[in-house]
């Protein structure tokens, strides 16, 4: 065998040595970052403010962690003594740690998410990391 000939080789296996270092390195970043990804959206960080409107002593409960997937309406239930009542639009929230909304006074229930009013029902709202909700006993 000739120099360049054994020169070729070892730079071959040098340059495969290379390749497949670089490929484990990209692996075990995709691997370690899908990990990190997984375990920071396994739940969702956020805040519950009820404001019972002067019917109540309103209480705030900071950096509730909630697992993956849960709604506004398992955050009040997690948090609260929530009485609801089902109707055609879905659940309904008739009553928060007992102070219940009044029809004939015009007092319902709503929430807001981040300051603004949701789009959805509580029980299909999903939480998202950082979401501030706020129920308020509100007279229309």
């Amino acid at each position: 065998m000739d120099r360049l000939s054994i020169h070729g080789d070892t730079l071959e296996k040098r340059n495969m040595m290379m390749a497949a270092i670089v490929a484990f390195v990209v692996i075990v970043s995709i691997v370690g970052t899908y990990n990190y990804t997984q375990r920071d959206s396994d739940k969702a960080t956020v805040t519950l403010i009820i404001d019972f409107n002067g019917f109540g002593e309103n209480v705030t409960y900071e950096n509730v962690k909630m697992p993956e997937s849960s709604t506004v309406l398992d955050l009040l239930n997690n948090k609260t003594d929530l009485q609801t009542e089902d109707t055609s639009f879905g659940k309904m929230v008739v009553s928060i740690n007992d102070v219940a909304q009044d029809a004939d006074s015009n007092l319902w229930w709503t929430y807001t998410i981040n300051d603004e009013y949701a789009a959805a029902g509580a029980e299909v709202q999903l939480l998202n990391d950082g979401d501030i909700i706020k129920w308020t006993l509100s007279q229309f």
